[in-house]
């Protein structure tokens, strides 16, 4: 008896699986391995050795072929698709279908069956055993509910899912006022501001670090010179329009792209996604012509593209709104061509944001201000730092805080405070936040006549930016109220810690700290240190007080703690400096003389 199935087997099979199927039996599954059962052994394997030999031979047959074609199942469950970035999941209703798209039709049921589906050059679905099904230019929605009716009439049993795999990729076209015109790859999930930013951005080096001095004297070994790093900084092209894009489609339709409303609204409509052979048109800009401007209570105040049918309300969210120092009113001034205003209106802010009458249609060219009510609240502070109970930085108000409340708030003088040597540095006032420190250099040296130590202490208090504030802090903590002096935002108090020293410093035998003794005068400080050497200037000796670093003659103040004695050299001269200093003298008298003869002279004749 010959081991192959017998050639009426197969037909009935097939037909109780047809009939069963139509009907929508419940005992399908039973039919199908009942079927299994029917088909002899040997031609289960036959089938097997058939694949094997196909696959070997390099040739597939043509159930194999189509279904792969389609995009069948590979052996691990799921297919190599390509997947595009996203913003977020696509809808339904808006995304239109074209060539390329790759979709997933899944049938769940007794018959489990998943095929991979990709969007013919002509617009349509090639579905196996169903058929094809025109889908281009179709929304996702319709093109779904139509192949899972197609497919519902060929399978009559279990779930039918159609879904969007991978959306797929076309030619767009960029022209106008950009840096790259041309066509790009875009994928339907693409907005027109991707292929905009490709096409519009500027790359611009910038260096982050600066060359070490290098010396030739005395080279070191290892050293080198390193080339600085560059970062790339994106900007977009001033002279591209971001507001006033215009996107031509296939259907010859027009829509008009907004970026700056995109970014202020997350409105789609503003930045539509891309189709197949889309034309993106960038008009130039000029921003000086072509403008609205915001200023006031608003989060990003400055100048903005003008566009037509811009009002209040639009402007304000691209300025990304108000800010909560906004009064409640904002106001249009208007310019006519000769460039006097020409009208101006104020109108209530609430009105304008909820979409009422006051929300204006602005013109180019309009100034837009966004008032602001009074509002001084700021965080105003001051720190104290040194021989006091709990140094730091403490709140302080505008107006009227005064040095004494602040050591309150400190906790008072430490026991070892020095309150004579305390020194308070106030911040200096700038002209303004747009204007260099140069220029108040500048600006002060104008009529100046400074040395140049003059010049270089007062450079180096610019720098610095802070300067004293005369202050009695020993009789402020003391409770007299007329020496009280009014804080300032970023004062800065520092009380030094008594020592009960005196720094003797200079032409000394041994120069240091000596120990304070109440009363004293100078003379004791100069025998402790081991008295003057012979280079020392006895009569320009001076006392530099603590606080103030004031250089005063001993017999003018009584040395304190915390002061420094500063006994200067005395610079000898030679020979030379004498012959030189007679010399000058001898010149100006036999010049002088000269003067005197010819005045003689003239007075006599």
């Amino acid at each position: 008896m010959e081991n192959g199935p017998s050639k009426s087997s197969i037909p009935i099979v097939r037909r109780m699986i047809q009939i069963h199927a139509a009907r929508g039996s419940y005992s399908f599954r039973a039919v199908c391995m009942l079927a299994v059962l029917l088909l002899p052994a040997p031609l289960l394997a036959q089938f097997g050795d058939r694949s094997a030999q196909t696959q070997g031979q390099g040739t597939k047959s043509p159930i194999q072929t189509g279904l792969q074609d389609a995009g069948s199942l590979k052996k691990d469950g799921m297919s190599a698709v390509p997947v595009a970035p996203m913003d977020g999941p696509i809808d339904p209703k808006t995304y239109v279908v074209g060539p390329n798209d790759i979709f997933t039709v899944g049938i769940w049921g007794a018959l489990m069956l998943q095929l991979q589906l990709v969007v013919s050059p002509e617009g349509s679905l090639i579905i196996p055993s169903v058929g094809e099904v025109p889908v281009a230019g179709k929304p996702l929605t319709e093109v779904k509910n139509e192949v899972q009716r197609r497919v519902r009439s060929r399978y009559t049993m279990g779930e039918i899912t159609v879904t969007l795999t991978a959306p797929r990729t076309f030619i767009v076209s960029l022209r106008g006022s950009v840096i790259a015109p041309g066509t790009y790859t875009a994928t339907a999930v693409d907005r027109v501001e991707r292929v905009f930013r490709l096409g519009a951005l500027l790359t611009i080096p910038a260096a982050t670090m600066s060359l070490p001095a290098q010396t030739l004297l005395d080279p070191q070994p290892g050293d080198e010179v390193k080339t600085p790093k560059l970062e790339q900084r994106l900007q977009v092209y001033d002279k591209a329009s971001t507001r006033n894009i215009l996107l031509l489609r296939r259907t010859r339709d027009t829509v008009r792209v907004d970026l700056a409303m995109y970014e202020a609204t997350n409105d789609d409509s503003y930045n539509p996604p891309l189709r197949d052979g889309d034309v993106i048109f960038v008009p130039a800009l000029d921003i000086e012509r072509d403008y609205l401007s915001i200023q006031g209570a608003v989060n990003a105040p400055g100048k903005y593209e003008f566009s037509t049918g811009d009002k209040l309300s639009s402007l304000i969210r691209i300025a990304r709104g108000v800010t909560p120092a906004a009064s409640g009113y904002v106001s249009i001034s208007r310019l006519a061509d000769d460039g006097r205003v020409s009208s101006e209106g104020r109108y209530e802010l609430a009105a304008v944001l909820n979409g009422g009458a006051d929300d204006r249609v602005l013109e180019r060219g309009d100034r837009v201000l966004v008032e602001r009510r009074s509002d001084l609240r700021r965080d105003y502070s001051a720190s104290i730092q040194g021989a006091v109970q709990f140094p730091g930085t403490y709140p302080i108000s505008a107006r009227n805080t005064t040095l004494s409340e602040l050591l309150r708030s400190a906790g008072g003088l430490a026991p070892d405070a020095l309150p004579q040597g305390a020194i308070v540095l106030r911040k200096v006032q700038r002209l303004g936040n747009g204007i260099s420190p140069r220029y108040e250099v500048a600006r002060s040296w104008r009529a100046a006549q400074f040395n140049m130590v003059d010049s270089a202490y007062y450079v180096q208090l610019l720098r610095e930016g802070r300067v004293p504030v005369r202050a009695d802090v020993a009789k402020i903590a003391a409770g007299e109220k007329t020496s009280d002096i009014l804080l300032e935002d970023g004062d800065l108090i520092s009380v030094p810690t008594d020592r009960r020293s005196v720094l003797v410093d200079g032409q000394v035998a041994r120069p240091g700290y000596q120990p304070w003794v109440p009363g004293a005068k100078l003379e004791h400080y100069i025998e402790a240190a081991g008295g003057m050497t012979e280079m020392a200037e006895e009569g320009d000796t001076r006392v530099i007080k603590r606080g103030t670093l004031a250089w005063v003659e001993s017999d003018e103040t009584e040395i304190e703690s915390g002061d420094q004695i500063w006994v200067p050299k005395n610079i000898p001269y030679d020979v030379s400096y004498y012959f030189g200093l007679v010399r000058d003298i001898s010149t100006f008298l036999t010049a002088a003389a000269t003067v005197g003869i010819l005045v003689f002279q003239v007075t006599n004749n």
